[in-house]
């Protein structure tokens, strides 16, 4: 019994040191943004965040731009849009924590993707003269964007954590038609996640 004791009182020991302590975690994200996710402590105030995977949005468009040799305009309208596809959100963060097991972070970051390419001619009337004859259901699209990120996150007696974060910002698509005609897709864009993390040295 003694020694189931001291057992209990070690391992608690333990997990109370990686609790408090840590520089890597790792696990995964889910929400908005399904996949990987990895959080690197550079130091007690800062951290860098970095997740992958797939998502699907819906959203709203600010404009769209049609760019070609003979055709070119910009149409500025807002409209709601869905795209699917794989997502690169690296992130550095500013943390504090503002309770026992609880710390705050704030920060921002960029995003890189690969998205289902969106069907202009559903969403922009004006240019269905030009694009009726085109191919735009089965292509693909990168889209850039930035973004700014809020969230908490709670330390676990073990080494996990769970985070729930917002992040809000603008992303723009671009894609190659046909006939050497281009187009530029500009979109807002938010995510709510939630992480689950094992933490480590």
């Amino acid at each position: 019994m003694k020694k189931l004791l001291s057992l209990i009182v070690a391992s608690a020991a333990v997990l109370s040191v990686v609790a408090q302590e840590y520089n890597h975690s790792i696990g995964v994200t889910l929400g908005s943004l399904n996949g990987l996710s990895y959080k690197y402590c550079a130091t007690e105030d800062f951290a860098f965040q970095l997740d992958f995977g797939f998502q699907t949005i819906e959203t709203r468009t600010s404009g769209i731009m049609i760019d070609g040799p003979d055709f070119s305009e910009t149409v500025r309208f807002v409209k709601p849009v869905s795209y699917f596809g794989g997502r690169l959100n690296p992130n550095l963060l500013w943390q504090r924590e503002v309770a026992d097991d609880w710390n705050f972070f704030l920060g921002g970051g960029f995003s890189v993707d690969m998205i289902r390419s969106v069907d202009v001619k559903d969403i922009n009337p004006e240019v269905v003269a030009l694009l009726s004859s085109w191919d735009t259901e089965n292509k693909y699209a990168v889209k850039f964007g930035v973004n700014a990120i809020m969230g908490i996150e709670y330390c676990f007696g073990g080494p996990v954590n769970l985070s729930l974060d917002f992040r809000s910002g603008y992303t723009v698509a671009y894609d190659n038609l046909v006939a050497g005609y281009k187009y530029y897709l500009g979109a807002f864009d938010w995510n709510l996640c939630v992480g689950v993390r094992y933490r480590f040295e």
